[in-house]
């Protein structure tokens, strides 16, 4: 062995595996941003909010339920994409417990973790993009 010579470098598959759980990481952590959204959002626009907002509407499509803006549905429903990240946390620990019983390889069980962190990023866009939609065209 040449003494000036660098040690070759693994590139084997513990660095795929340490790619993937780092972007798995990051997608869990814009996905917690995503459901931080919404609330962050109430507490801002809460002093411009009406004092009630409709929550229910009858047949018509008039409100036939109104609440205060400080109510607890409106903080619990401002809560709502961070109770979704926290349950879609629980879900995927259990499927990756299901998963490590299934797969006999590395592979399989990174192939799952990455689809159960998109799916968390998914639901957690999804909860926001629902907050927004119904609360925008209440400022009006």
């Amino acid at each position: 062995m040449e003494p000036n010579r660098k040690p070759e470098e693994k590139k084997g598959p513990e660095t795929k595996d340490k790619r993937r759980a780092l972007a798995n990481r990051i997608i869990y952590i814009l996905a917690g941003v995503f459901a931080l959204v919404p609330l962050l959002a109430y507490l801002v626009l809460l002093p411009i909010l009406p004092d009630f907002l409709p929550v229910k509407y009858d047949s018509m499509g008039l409100p036939s339920i109104n609440v205060a803006k400080t109510s607890f549905h409106m903080i619990l429903f401002s809560l709502e994409g961070v109770i979704g990240f926290v349950v879609m946390l629980l879900v995927s620990r259990v499927a990756q417990g299901f998963a490590r019983r299934t797969y006999r390889t590395q592979d399989g069980m990174g192939s799952t973790q990455t689809a159960l962190a998109v799916m968390t990023l998914v639901g957690a866009a999804l909860l926001a993009l629902s907050w927004f939609l119904t609360v925008i065209p209440l400022l009006s």
